[in-house]
C-alpha cells in the first residue's frame, strides 16, 4: 500500500522556531543559526570582522583577500570572472537576457535576473520599507540596502542625520523661504543723473 501524499512530503528534522524542515539534520543545524544568530566560521585575516553561518560561505568570502576568481565567463570575448559561483549564474543572464524571476502583481510587467531584484522591485508595490536608519530620531527607511548605505554616508558627512526632525525641519525652513523669494516681484531701480546743482559733496 502507498504511504499517503502527506508521508511522502513530511521532513524528518524541523525547525521548532519556524515552518523550516529539512531531511538532513546538517541543513537544520545550518538554518537554526540564522535564528540564533550563531556564526561560528570567522575570517582569519587580521582586522577583518567577517564571521558566517557556513563554511562555504567563508570560503568564498577568503578570495576578497586573496583576489581568488575561479568562476570564469565562458562567452568568447567576455573578460568576466567572479569569486562565487551564484555571481557567475547571474553574470551569464546578462549574455542570455533570462529573467527568470516574475512579478506577481497583475498588469506588473517587471522581470529580473535575481530573486534578490524582484524582492526589491515588490517593495514598489508594498510599499514596505524594511532598511530603517538606526540614528535616534531619524524615521529614515528604504526599501533597499544599497539605499539606506548612501543615507548613512550622507549623514555622517554632515555629522548629523537628514532623517531628523530637526534636519527635516530645517530643510522645510530653507525650502519656504526658497519658495516664498521665488514669489516676490522684481524690483528694478533705474539709476539717474543727479544735475551738477544739486549734487553734495560729504
Amino acid at each position: 500500500m502507498a504511504a499517503p501524499p502527506d508521508a511522502v512530503k513530511s521532513k524528518r528534522h524541523k525547525c521548532s522556531q519556524c515552518a523550516y524542515s529539512s531531511d538532513l539534520l546538517k541543513d537544520l543545524v545550518r538554518h537554526v543559526r540564522t535564528h540564533s544568530g550563531e556564526r561560528p566560521f570567522k575570517c582569519e585575516v587580521e582586522g577583518c570582522g567577517f564571521a558566517a553561518t557556513q563554511q562555504s560561505w567563508l570560503k568564498s568570502h577568503t578570495r576578497v583577500h586573496t583576489g581568488e576568481r575561479p568562476f570564469v565567463c565562458e562567452v568568447e570575448g567576455c573578460n568576466y570572472a567572479a569569486s562565487r559561483r551564484h555571481m557567475l549564474v547571474l553574470h551569464v543572464r546578462s549574455h542570455t537576457g533570462e529573467r527568470p524571476y516574475v512579478c506577481a502583481v497583475e498588469g506588473c510587467a517587471f522581470s529580473a535576473r535575481s530573486k534578490s531584484k524582484l524582492t526589491a522591485h515588490t517593495r514598489t508595490h508594498t510599499g514596505e520599507r524594511p532598511y530603517a536608519c538606526k540614528v535616534e530620531g531619524c524615521g529614515y527607511a528604504a526599501a533597499r540596502l544599497d539605499h539606506l548605505r548612501a543615507h548613512a554616508r550622507v549623514c555622517e558627512g554632515a555629522g548629523r542625520c537628514r532623517g531628523t526632525a530637526a534636519a527635516r525641519g530645517g530643510r522645510l525652513l530653507l525650502g519656504a523661504a526658497a519658495a516664498f523669494a521665488a514669489a516676490q516681484p522684481a524690483f528694478v531701480v533705474e539709476a539717474q543723473a543727479v544735475p551738477a546743482s544739486e549734487r553734495v559733496d560729504i
